[in-house]
């Protein structure tokens, strides 16, 4: 097991060359699943390897680590784009816990993240020194910034974010970090809870919305067909008169 997470571990920062940023993003669905979606990202420059394509180059680094992410259930998909290239990895998780219990991110940046769930909160906390970029000894360089955001539709009741903008929390990591830093962060199950219940209530408005949309348009149709026979009807009647008459 320790193997595998050093594997893991490595996955991340070895996808692509140095100078990439690697995001991740963490959302709630409207079934309370936590979405991560983890972004490496670098200039195409340098991703080109030898006379590769940019798709070839990008599955040659990601073809080693495929099957360790696809044993944590993560979703891999190759991204080209017009300036950087990368690779998008996507998961889900039943909460929180799950999440940072099992998420790449937790092992790239500290040794452990510890989360514990009571009746009221979740309260997740780094344990031990950030694990610097330069301290990490691989053949290939790491990424020179990693950052972890959580999109929320509520608010966290405590934080140590470098940024909050609205109801997301970024933390970042890059060259400058210093070893004593911390992610910390406590989350009121109401508040999740109240949040999912109205992420429900949403989508159930929009679907509501596009059923009703679709009666209409079908009602729509039937009476705009209704007064097209009727017209017909209407018109072959005035013409049966008018023959009769003639007659």
């Amino acid at each position: 097991m320790k193997k595998l997470k050093t594997l893991i571990l490595l996955i991340i920062i070895t996808l692509i060359l140095s100078g990439c940023t690697a995001i991740d993003t963490v959302t709630i669905d409207e079934n309370g699943k936590i979405k991560e979606k983890v972004s490496v990202l670098e200039d195409n420059t340098k991703v080109l390897y030898g006379t590769k394509t940019l798709t070839e180059s990008v599955e040659q680094a990601l073809s080693g680590y495929k099957p360790a992410l696809d044993f944590r259930k993560y979703k891999t998909d190759v991204k080209i784009y017009e300036q950087k290239s990368g690779v998008v990895a996507t998961n889900e998780f039943d909460d929180f816990c799950a999440f940072i219990n099992n998420t790449v991110f937790s092992q790239y940046v500290y040794k452990h993240i510890n989360c514990l769930s009571s009746d009221e909160y979740y309260t997740v906390e780094s344990v031990g020194d950030f694990i610097t970029i330069d301290s990490h000894y691989v053949a290939d360089p790491v990424p020179d910034v990693m950052k972890l955001k959580l999109k929320l539709t509520f608010s966290l009741t405590e934080n140590n974010a470098d940024k909050i903008k609205g109801n997301t929390y970024t933390w970042v990591f890059d060259k400058n970090t210093p070893t004593n830093k911390r992610i910390m962060f406590k989350i009121k199950k109401s508040d999740f809870e109240k949040a999912v219940k109205e992420m429900q209530e949403v989508k159930k408005k929009k679907e509501f919305k596009k059923k009703m949309i679709k009666v209409t348009s079908i009602i729509v149709s039937l009476l705009v067909f209704a007064v097209l026979v009727g017209a017909i009807v209407l018109r072959l009647y005035g013409k049966m008169q008018q023959n009769k008459l003639d007659y």
